[in-house]
């Protein structure tokens, strides 16, 4: 990883002007000085401490053998968190699927591969581990019955039928328009971008955008589908299923690389964010909330009760 912060990540040229080479450092450090510290500040946060941190509570842990309960809760919630630590990677696909502009031109560097390769072997790592410490322990609790309105499947149902909805429609429209000038003009959907990096032989961006932000979306949507659409309680494997996937399932990641390339393509041309973008926000959160919900039907101990009015 720490090669990886270094080395070129990122190249790309607009006519008439020097080229430009970034690494994630040279991004995070550009991004602070182009007058936005604070987007700056959070991918400086997920590219650079999220990851260190996670190893080096894991290293720790291997280190001494065990870990204690603290430990224990802190690297599994680092765990849970590590698919941010690969904000950098989705931050690069979406500009340099943006900035081909004639005008323009983008490609990747090894730099942001290794990086990627890096993230994922720290999240199959912390697995690992997380798995050999076994079951986190419970404090004894008295068991409290959720309100009938959270415990009625249909509200689960129809937060994961719409989630699933927005889900398949968010590669189709239009995700970003960039302008530059009077004649240049690109319109782009999730779609287009993953079939003309492949053609560009920009497979690993290619790839990651088709099996991160479609198939392992797709695959919890089917598998939460599978919990929230059957009769009774959630079965506890569709419910781990589900939660593990999720793990993998960043389209929350890249709604906030959205957010950051649109703010960096500011400065070099017009940008309007299309219903595609939209939509991937909207499966975002409704397949946070259906999720939630699905954990919290699961652990329910008692029937439901009334919501007090």
């Amino acid at each position: 990883m720490c090669i990886a912060l270094t080395l070129p990540t990122i190249w790309y040229q607009t006519l008439g002007s020097p080229e430009e080479i970034y690494s994630i450092l040279g991004g995070i450090r550009a991004l602070w000085e182009d007058g936005t510290p604070l987007l700056g500040a959070v991918v400086f946060a997920f590219s650079l401490v999220l990851p260190t941190f996670k190893l080096g509570v894991a290293g720790v842990i291997v280190a001494r053998g065990g870990a204690t309960r603290r430990s224990a809760a802190l690297l599994r919630g680092l765990h849970g968190a590590g698919r941010w630590s690969t904000l950098d990677f989705w931050v690069v696909g979406l500009f340099v699927s943006a900035v081909q502009l004639g005008v323009t031109r983008s490609e990747t560097r090894p730099g942001i591969h290794l990086f990627m390769l890096a993230m994922v072997a720290g999240i199959l790592a912390t697995r690992v581990i997380d798995s050999a410490l076994g079951p986190a322990p419970s404090a004894p609790r008295t068991p409290r019955p959720l309100p009938r309105a959270w415990a009625a499947p249909a509200l689960g149902r129809a937060l994961h039928l719409a989630g699933s909805l927005c889900l398949l429609a968010a590669p189709l429209p239009m995700l970003l328009s960039i302008k530059k000038g009077i004649l240049k003009e690109r319109a782009f959907s999730l779609l287009e971008a993953v079939r003309e990096q492949a053609a560009g032989g920009e497979l690993w961006l290619a790839c990651g955008l088709a099996a991160f932000m479609a198939v392992v979306p797709v695959a919890r949507a089917a598998v939460a589908g599978m919990a929230h659409w059957s009769s009774g309680r959630p079965a506890p494997r569709w419910v781990v299923l589900e939660r593990e996937l999720g793990r993998w399932c960043m389209l929350d990641v890249l709604a906030l690389a959205l957010v950051i390339v649109v703010v960096k393509l500011d400065d070099l041309a017009t940008v309007s964010i299309g219903p595609g973008a939209a939509l991937v926000v909207a499966a975002a959160a409704l397949k946070a909330a259906y999720s939630g919900l699905l954990r919290l039907r699961s652990n329910d101990a008692g029937p439901p009760v009334d919501v007090p009015g």
